[in-house]
C-alpha cells in the first residue's frame, strides 16, 4: 500500500513543524492537534520531515561554548503529506554500538527542558519560532493566545539539528501530540519496510522505530529513512535523512553512525 508522508512544516493556528508519547519507543504518527500546509517535495510527489515540511524559519539556538561557539543558522522545516498505513511484516532491527562523542564536538544545552547533546561543528541547530506555534483547542476556548503559549513554553519546546544530509528533532514532553508545534514528520509518501534501531540513551537501552521509504529513485528525495524513540519522560526524539538530489541512501547509511552518536549523546541535566 502506498503511504503518504508528512514531514516537519509551517503551522497555522489549529496544528517540522514540529509529533506523542510512548514508553521507550514509538513510530511517527499523525498529529491531530494541529493542521499543516501541504507542499510538494522537489522533483517528486513526496515531501519530508526531512524528505519534507512547510518552510518556516526557526530561531537560531545558542549552544554552550564547548569548545567553541558554532555558527548556527535558521533552517526551513519540511512539508507535510497525507499519512498512510504502516507496511505489514516485522521491522528490521539494527544493533547500534554506543560511541562516545569526540572531544572536539560542541554541546547544545536546553536550559528550559533540562537536556543537552553533543554535535559536530558545522551542524545547524534551530528552535521553533513563535509563528510555528498553535494553541490546543481547549486552551484556545479558555482564551489562551499564541503569544501566551510561546512565552510559557518557548521555542526550546522543539529543537532541530541538521548536519550534511541527516537530522534530529527533539520535542519536549509539553508538546505531546504536537499540541503546540508540529515537531517532526507525520507520514510517508512511499511504501517501504519498517525499521528499528537499538539505542542506549542516558544509560538506558531503548528501541527506535520507524520506516524506510523506497520511492522511484536512489537519491534521498525518494529513498530515505525516519525513526523515532520516546523517552520515559515523554521526550520525543526523531532522526533520519534529509532530502537531497545528489546524496543517496547508501551515502546516508555511511553517515548514520555519526548521526547515532549525536542521538545517543542526549542526556538530561535537570
Amino acid at each position: 500500500m502506498v503511504r503518504a508522508r508528512f514531514l516537519p512544516l509551517t503551522v497555522t493556528v489549529g496544528l517540522l513543524l514540529f509529533s506523542g508519547p510512548l514508553i521507550a519507543s514509538c513510530s511517527p504518527t499523525r498529529s491531530t492537534a494541529a493542521t499543516a500546509t501541504v507542499e510538494e517535495a522537489s522533483n517528486s510527489q513526496r515531501s519530508n520531515g526531512m524528505a519534507v515540511m512547510t518552510p518556516t524559519q526557526f530561531a537560531t539556538a545558542q549552544p554552550s561554548p564547548e569548545p567553541a561557539e558554532p555558527s548556527v543558522t535558521p533552517t526551513a522545516p519540511p512539508t507535510n503529506v497525507p499519512a498512510a498505513e504502516p507496511t505489514d511484516g516485522p521491522a528490521e532491527e539494527t544493533a547500534t554500538p554506543v560511541i562516545s562523542a569526540p572531544e572536539s564536538w560542541l554541546t547544545y544545552v536546553n536550559d528550559v527542558y533540562g537536556y543537552e547533546f553533543r554535535y559536530p561543528e558545522g551542524a545547524m541547530i534551530t528552535e521553533a519560532p513563535k509563528d510555528a506555534f498553535t494553541v490546543p483547542a481547549e486552551e484556545a476556548d479558555e482564551g489562551v493566545t499564541i503569544d501566551e503559549a510561546y512565552a510559557k513554553w518557548t521555542g526550546k519546546i522543539c529543537v532541530k539539528l541538521e548536519y550534511e544530509f541527516v537530522y534530529i528533532i527533539i520535542s519536549a514532553p509539553a508538546n505531546e501530540g504536537f499540541g503546540y508545534v508540529t515537531c517532526g514528520r507525520t507520514g510517508m509518501a512511499y511504501e517501504g519496510p519498517d525499521r528499528e534501531d537499538s539505542l542506549v540513551i542516558d544509560g538506558k537501552p531503548l528501541i527506535a522505530k520507524g520506516f524506510e521509504e523506497q520511492g522511484p529513485g536512489d537519491t534521498l528525495n525518494f529513498h530515505d529513512e525516519t525513526l523515532v524513540v520516546v523517552l520515559d519522560d515523554g521526550t520525543r526524539i526523531e532522526y533520519g535523512s534529509t532530502p537531497s538530489v545528489t546524496a543517496t541512501y547508501d551515502d546516508y547509511l555511511k553517515l548514520k553512525p555519526e548521526l547515532l552518536t549525536i542521538v545517543q549523546s542526549y542526556h538530561t541535566t535537570a
